[in-house]
């Protein structure tokens, strides 16, 4: 077992804001003696690991790295874990009541076996397995420092112990640590359900039944415009359109009364936009794209191609040149790029630098844009190319 305990000791003491010297007045104990532990210098004895695991919420073993750095324990929480859905819950139960003897505090192990006991005790309606269950997950709440997954956190622990409260049919302190927990109303669902029929509170469920169904509604109208702006960029039209259909349907049926005018009603103007204008000017969008791959780059790798040769027998050509010559070529060669510079500062600047798209500019205002998509290309405002085609001299 590898000893993390000065490092442990000072990752928990900042995790918690506490400076050293906070930490010694906690403790009773000398700053020094918290700068020796950290340090390494020295280590706590077993009544000082105890309080210093009580003050940062951990076990002993997480404390001093036995559980945080792969250890027996995390071994043993991945095997019980492939097992499951393999074996029975009794011999799952087995199994990790065996494991918690070996580690109580493992945060893994705690977790695991509550989530096995509470599987079983709703299956079997198992009063002692849903108790086993709560007790576990209290311990968790406990052990949540030790926790490395995302997905996981305090409140979902939280909301698992709701869930046995619901299940033991103690819905007061169900409906209780739900609102504890109901963070951006993840939980009013399971709040209204629970008052609705469990408490038969009507009147009490239905406001957090509408707030989560406006928030389900939401979150759906997110998911179908995610879906529909996916095969926009994809280039899948067809799929578009269809996610676009699918999306005003959607809303449309959700609507309680489809003569009175709502929110939704702004989301179904949007999408009938997409189908009218966006998604057909993305397809136009794909079509000339894939013009411009099939027939204009290959003419541009050809001209590439002669430039390179072009520009290899000047070089050969210039390295036969007497001294006199190279000073009239190098003194030739600055000003064209001069005059080329020049042109370019005053052709303006494209919105991306391959592609047709070189032949847009996004430094031109746009009063003069529109005067000129109004009155024609005959009329430039770009200096010196009046009554000229910009495609050309660009």
């Amino acid at each position: 077992m590898e000893n993390q305990l000065a490092e442990n000791i000072r990752e928990y003491r900042k995790s918690m804001g506490l400076t050293q010297e906070q930490l010694a007045e906690r403790l009773g104990i000398t700053l020094g003696t918290v700068s020796k532990w950290e340090r390494g210098g020295s280590e706590p004895d077993l009544g000082y690991l105890m309080d210093l695991a009580e003050l940062f919420r951990v076990s002993v073993d997480a404390l001093i790295g036995f559980s945080l750095r792969g250890s027996n324990a995390d071994e043993e929480a991945d095997r019980i874990e492939a097992l499951v859905n393999r074996v029975p819950f009794e011999e799952l139960q087995a199994e990790y009541e065996k494991a918690l003897r070996k580690f109580p505090n493992h945060f893994r192990t705690v977790l695991g076996a509550a989530s096995i006991w509470k599987r079983f005790g709703v299956m079997h309606q198992d009063e002692p397995g849903l108790r086993r269950a709560l007790e576990l997950y209290r311990h968790a709440v406990e052990l949540i420092s030790q926790n490395r997954d995302p997905e996981i956190s305090e409140v979902s622990v939280r909301n698992e112990i709701a869930g046995c409260y619901a299940s033991l049919k103690d819905y007061c302190k169900a409906v209780e640590e739900y609102k504890k927990n109901n963070l951006g109303g993840i939980n009013d669902a399971n709040i209204g359900l629970v008052q609705i029929w469990d408490e038969r509170k009507p009147e009490e469920g239905i406001p957090s039944i509408e707030r989560a169904y406006l928030n389900n509604l939401s979150e759906s109208a997110t998911i179908m415009f995610g879906y529909i702006f996916y095969y926009l960029v994809t280039g899948d039209t067809a799929r578009g359109i269809r996610a676009a259909e699918q999306a005003i349907g959607h809303l449309s049926r959700a609507k309680e009364d489809p003569d009175r005018r709502s929110f939704m009603d702004k989301l179904i103007s949007l999408l009938y936009l997409l189908l009218a204008v966006i998604l057909p000017a993305a397809l136009l969008w794909g079509t000339a794209t894939w013009e411009h791959q099939q027939f204009v780059i290959p003419k541009e790798k050809v001209r590439a191609e002669q430039k390179a040769q072009k520009a290899k027998e000047e070089a050969e050509r210039v390295a036969m040149m007497t001294p006199d010559e190279k000073r009239r070529y190098e003194a030739k060669k600055a000003h064209r790029e001069t005059v080329l510079r020049r042109q370019a500062e005053k052709s303006g600047k494209p919105m991306e630098d391959h592609g047709f798209l070189k032949w847009t500019d996004i430094t031109t205002s746009r009063w003069q844009s529109a005067y000129e998509n109004l009155f024609g290309e005959s009329l430039q405002f770009h200096e010196e190319f009046f009554l000229e085609d910009t495609l050309v001299h660009r």
